[in-house]
């Protein structure tokens, strides 16, 4: 949960394992009717001449569109876009447990933050502007029958620039704010196996369900506050932020890949601090205690069937500051996570100025 903080931070590896078997990825429902349209096509399909086989696979498309919800795939595909151009939600990796003829489903997420602070020694409001670049990868296979499946992959790259300013409220406390503008790129493509994949499902669901490319805006606005406190021999740090997106199509591939939908993030970092007596390369070293929660808000919280997460764990800090860099601490550490739905761990790397 990277939030609009002094201390930059960029978190990677996280892996988180959805556990209900309730979790299916809305953009990945249609998985049911998959199966179904197997079930009916198995022992009828090599009979059928070339007209039939097109009525059918007409017919097919046209229960397709009937079937899958435009507004539910909207939201999923937009919550992932914004996921992935998202600065408050660590880069992750998501494994929902294998179900309903899905297996092998995978939602990895990577982002390289690069943020610029002005007037950072001086007193007052200080300006900041960050630059965020995100690769996001989502894979799935569905088995719909023996030696019958489809291996799909979605690809999202995205950029964002955000600009804002600090505000200090007093010595501990400071009050940051910041929008967002940002643009995606989602593409699906799918690899058919067998002669019902690719005879009927491909025909009639490629550009619709798969094999698909849309492009997207993301405007954004965030309001974020930073406490800072000594408390005895260790220190006390509070990072609170509430971050809102709206995510909108402007180009693609057709119009039922479609969608103009929000996204709210509620981030809570809670750390302390704990100086020791070890010491790495002249560098003294403290024990720092990583607590927070992220929590999404508005109709489309669950949009990939989990709206909230904790996460708890430790990290080695590294004072640098005598070395003259402009970098004073260096952070690593990993976290367990757990919520409704979901656990995992993540790795993180952080660095304060």
């Amino acid at each position: 949960m990277n939030s609009w903080l002094p201390t930059v931070s960029l978190r990677c590896s996280c892996v988180i394992h959805p556990r209900s078997e309730d979790f299916n990825i809305k953009i990945m429902r249609y998985d049911v009717i998959l199966l179904a349209l197997c079930v009916l096509l198995a022992p009828i399909a090599p009979a059928h001449s070339q007209t039939a086989t097109d009525e059918l696979i007409d017919q097919l498309r046209r229960d397709a569109l009937e079937n899958l919800n435009p507004d539910s795939l909207g939201a999923g595909y937009a919550a992932m876009l914004s996921l992935a151009v998202s600065p408050d939600i660590s880069a992750a990796t998501f494994y929902p447990d294998p179900g309903a003829g899905i297996d092998d489903t995978r939602l990895k997420v990577f982002k390289l933050p690069i943020r610029h602070v002005f007037n950072r020694e001086g007193e007052g409001v200080r300006p900041f502007v960050q630059g965020l670049f995100a690769y996001q990868t989502l894979d799935a296979e569905f088995n719909v029958l023996i030696d019958e499946s489809i291996r799909s992959d979605w690809r999202t790259v995205g950029a964002a620039l955000s600009a804002g300013v600090e505000i200090p409220l007093r010595e501990q406390l400071s009050l940051l704010t910041a929008v967002t503008f940002g643009i995606g790129r989602l593409q699906n493509e799918a690899v058919y196996n067998g002669a019902i994949a690719e005879n009927f499902i491909q025909p009639a669901l490629a550009g619709l369900a798969f094999d698909w490319e849309a492009r997207a805006h993301v405007y954004g606005a965030s309001i974020a506050a930073d406490y800072r406190r000594k408390i005895g021999n260790f220190d006390l740090e509070v990072h609170g932020s509430l971050t809102h997106h709206e995510v909108k199509t402007y180009d693609s591939s057709n119009e039922f890949i479609a969608f103009d939908t929000g996204t709210t993030t509620v981030d809570i970092d809670v750390n302390s601090v704990h100086p020791t007596s070890l010491a790495l390369a002249d560098a003294p070293l403290s024990l720092v205690l990583l607590v927070g929660n992220t929590t999404f808000l508005g109709p489309n919280r669950d949009a990939l069937d989990f709206d909230s997460f904790f996460e708890l764990g430790a990290a080695i800090e590294a004072d640098v500051s005598a070395r003259g860099w402009r970098i004073k601490t260096l952070r690593f550490g990993a976290k367990a996570i757990v919520g409704e739905n979901v656990t995992g761990w993540s790795l993180v790397v952080g660095h304060s100025f």
